[in-house]
């Protein structure tokens, strides 16, 4: 009768274990993308809003000084923190496209003194046409 026990074959389905380490594990991913998720945010507004700016700005021929007060009033409506109108660098090309670009980094703190550290950079570009 013991011998009858073990040999019934392998039990098949998820231990209490790996349940736990499971759950841990999504928790610790979605805490992740939690934080994450306002930076990348940010981010993507920030091009957004230089693809916007360079093609208006492209069209109607405006001065740099003018493209950084359209950025500047984009920026107070967005909340952008991380980049200011130092950050940007214009450029434009004889055929008259304008290029916005930037780079900044932004760390994240995760756990105590653990944090994550991510370089951004972009450009929006925008042509008279």
């Amino acid at each position: 009768m013991y011998t009858n026990i073990l040999h019934r074959g392998r039990q098949k389905g998820v231990t209490l274990w790996t349940l736990v380490f499971g759950g841990l594990l999504l928790l610790f991913l979605v805490i992740l993308v939690a934080k994450l998720f306002p930076s990348v945010r940010e981010y993507w507004s920030l091009t957004t809003v230089l693809n916007t700016i360079a093609k208006e700005a492209a069209q109607n021929s405006k001065s740099d000084a003018e493209i950084l007060d359209s950025f500047d009033r984009h920026a107070r409506i967005e909340d952008f923190e991380s980049v200011g109108r130092r950050d940007l660098k214009i450029a434009r090309s004889r055929e008259g496209v304008v290029t916005i670009s930037f780079a900044y980094e932004k760390r994240i703190p995760l756990v105590g003194s653990v944090s994550l550290l991510i370089d951004y950079s972009g450009s929006g570009k925008g042509d008279s046409k």
